[in-house]
């Protein structure tokens, strides 16, 4: 799942873990018939969570333990740092991620026998679906130190294969990165990769940006006019809805000034039009 500084990467990882199980994440999200009961596992989470969500995020990961005790995220951490201090191979990368999972799931095992261990869990039928974030917290350097590209190439790519290669697919992977991170990784096909996952791209458009904020008007009980769900409306009755909120423009009906709308967008949006989330 790409998306750029402040799309909202860390704040869907939350909504995500919240939910506990992918099922309970579908129905939170509008999307019926979700069979898969797995529960969602924390691997890595943001550097910039506070203190209330640190302990959640553990507590989740603890939950989830498959009879044993997870580890931390410092311990996870630590063994990632180190990994990325030497000239680590694309096969010890791949092993290194898969102890970072079966670690979140309380497998005690090596490096080594990570990916064994995780083969084993899954033949006693437990599932799991494995996230992670916060990884421009590891690697800073990630577009001029071949060590960090390797290791995201194989955390993206090879680890993606490898799960898919187990029988029944009983473990899922959603990782949170940024495009610019990806580019890096994949200096040769980093945009035919990035096409692969655009429908899971977090990116808003103006129309989105509206509706919410339509939203937060309906909710907050600023806006006077009914209306059943800000959801239901298409792009021309969310502009004539939002009038009420904001005016036709910023000064008067007959004023030179701008249109509310499109000043709003211009403020809230990036030199190349994009807007953040938050």
């Amino acid at each position: 799942v790409t998306g750029a500084k402040g799309a909202g990467k860390t704040f869907t990882q939350l909504q995500m873990l919240y939910r506990e199980t992918w099922t309970e994440y579908g129905l939170a999200a509008g999307i019926a018939n979700v069979t898969a009961e797995a529960p969602i596992v924390p691997v890595l989470t943001s550097r910039n969570l506070g203190d209330e969500a640190s302990r959640r995020v553990q507590s989740i990961r603890d939950a989830a333990a498959d009879g044993g005790t997870s580890a931390t995220s410092l311990e996870i951490l630590d063994v990632i740092q180190e990994a990325l201090s030497e000239d680590t191979s694309e096969r010890q990368w791949r092993q290194i991620w898969a102890w970072t999972m079966a670690r979140s799931l309380g497998i005690d095992s090596t490096v080594e026998d990570s990916e064994a261990a995780l083969v084993a869990s899954s033949a006693r039928s437990f599932t799991a679906v494995f996230v992670i974030d916060g990884l421009e917290d590891i690697l800073q350097n990630v577009v001029t130190d071949s060590r960090q590209q390797r290791a995201l190439r194989v955390l993206l790519q090879d680890t993606l294969e490898w799960l898919r290669s187990i029988r029944g697919r009983p473990f899922g992977l959603v990782v949170f990165v940024r495009r610019d991170l990806v580019r890096a990784a994949f200096q040769q096909n980093g945009e035919q990769f990035l096409s692969r996952y655009r429908a899971y791209e977090l990116a808003w458009n103006e129309t989105e940006a509206v509706r919410l904020a339509a939203w937060v008007s309906v909710t907050s009980g600023a806006a006077h006019t009914p209306v059943r769900d800000v959801r239901e409306l298409d792009e021309s009755d969310l502009a004539d809805f939002m009038v009420g909120i904001w005016g036709d423009k910023m000064g008067t009906a007959r004023s030179r000034e701008a249109r509310s709308r499109g000043w709003f967008l211009a403020a809230l949006s990036d030199f190349n039009g994009g807007i953040q989330a938050r």
